[in-house]
């Protein structure tokens, strides 16, 4: 049993948006990070509230200061989280739809989809980034 056309095409594009597996794998990847994200919200919720009181206490500032700073930076850095893997999620979806279609090939486009999918570098420093926004902003 030799190596397919298809095999070819399925490391294509697997190297195509540099990551190990293949498409339906970074689907179930994608669906599991952005409810992952989303679960968090409230976990860390909970120690943001803590820590947003003791700040007020410590700093002696008017009541609830904060717990909104703490609780709208949680909050902003967890949704933004999840729906940046709901946005690659989609693009996954949206590229083995495509490529389902043109029977089995992965032309240009196809890769251009899969290839924004892929996770980058700045996907966390954006959260970070987006987290100080609206904390500085509405917290």
């Amino acid at each position: 049993m030799g190596f397919t056309r298809r095999d070819e095409v399925r490391v294509a594009l697997t190297r195509a948006t540099n990551s190990a597996g293949t498409v339906f794998d970074r689907d179930i990847y994608f669906s599991v990070l952005a409810l992952a994200w989303i679960l968090l919200l409230p976990i860390l919720a909970v120690p943001a509230i803590a820590i947003g009181y003791l700040v007020d206490v410590l700093a002696n500032v008017r009541a609830g200061a904060g717990t909104a700073t703490s609780v709208t930076f949680i909050a902003a850095f967890c949704l933004t989280g999840g729906a940046d893997a709901f946005l690659r999620l989609l693009l996954v979806s949206l590229g083995e739809r495509r490529y389902k279609r043109r029977h089995w090939t992965a032309d240009r486009q196809v890769r251009a989809i899969l290839r924004l999918s892929a996770v980058t570098e700045i996907t966390l420093p954006m959260q970070l980034a987006l987290g100080i926004f609206f904390a500085w902003r509405f917290g």
